[in-house]
């Protein structure tokens, strides 16, 4: 589809880190939504998670790629990026699921997200499970401003910020992570 190579041409764009990420998380949101019956459909859930960060598109590198933690202005541009992704996609045909996805990926269970701070199940299913890997993903890899945690202290660091999502999710992200993060 002519579509799908222009976002991947997008996705391309982005720093390297980004560009990993978006492919780890979409392969992770799949395994885990697979294992956990959601019931969602594998390429929806796999375009969310290739997609989710593509409004990063729309930030400085800068701030992208900075090697130390980022500055409240700074904090406030990358919060667009959500928006920005859900605006990039909103007329490629992608379904509203999907987009939904991109554009809370970072609202919390718990309400303190962005960029509409949505408390719970006002959160879509599919952005509730891309947020998981998300932080999942971006806690096991290196990043410009440290080396990534191994899977058990990634685990561990998601359980004490474990108010950020979903109960019954995470219960079974945590359950099922050896098996669908290989």
């Amino acid at each position: 589809m002519k579509q799908d190579t222009c976002i991947i041409s997008t996705l391309k764009k982005l720093d390297p880190v980004t560009y990993r990420h978006s492919f780890s998380v979409a392969n992770l949101a799949v395994r885990f939504a697979e294992s956990s019956g959601c019931g969602l459909d594998q390429a929806t859930v796999y375009y969310a998670g290739l997609y989710h960060d593509i409004g990063k598109y729309h930030i400085d590198d800068g701030i992208l790629n900075k090697p130390s933690k980022l500055d409240e202005k700074e904090f406030e541009a990358m919060k667009m990026h959500p928006e920005f992704g859900y605006r990039m996609l909103k007329d490629t045909g992608l379904s509203d699921t999907v987009l939904e996805a991109v554009r809370y990926h970072h609202e919390k269970y718990n309400g303190g997200g962005y960029p509409s701070g949505l408390v719970a199940g006002e959160i879509p299913l599919l952005a509730r499970i891309i947020h998981i890997c998300d932080v999942y993903d971006a806690l096991t890899s290196d990043r410009p401003y440290r080396k990534g945690y191994t899977p058990e202290k990634a685990v561990e660091i998601m359980k004490d910020m474990q108010d950020q999502f979903d109960p019954v999710l995470f219960r079974k992200f945590i359950a099922g992570i050896r098996e669908f993060q290989a």
